[in-house]
């Protein structure tokens, strides 16, 4: 499975991204640092391509979960 993970350099999102591939997933980590910015969408289609779940690991308010959804859809 690959898993699309926001965040995942983060203190959450890097320990969820060790946790996936020690299962043996296939992992795109979505943070400003790999060139994927979720809130400006700069990289965001090519990094999503093929990823069959997203995990939010942000540091921000993604509290709305109809805006976060209709983002990432």
């Amino acid at each position: 499975m690959r898993i699309a993970i926001a965040g995942g350099t983060g203190m959450v999102g890097r320990r969820i991204t060790e946790a996936a591939r020690e299962r043996g997933h296939d992992t795109a980590v979505l943070s400003r640092r790999e060139g994927v910015d979720v809130l400006t969408g700069k990289g965001l289609d090519a990094a999503l391509e093929g990823s069959d779940v997203v995990i939010d690991a942000l540091n921000i308010g993604t509290q709305n979960a109809r805006r976060a959804t209709e983002f990432f859809t």
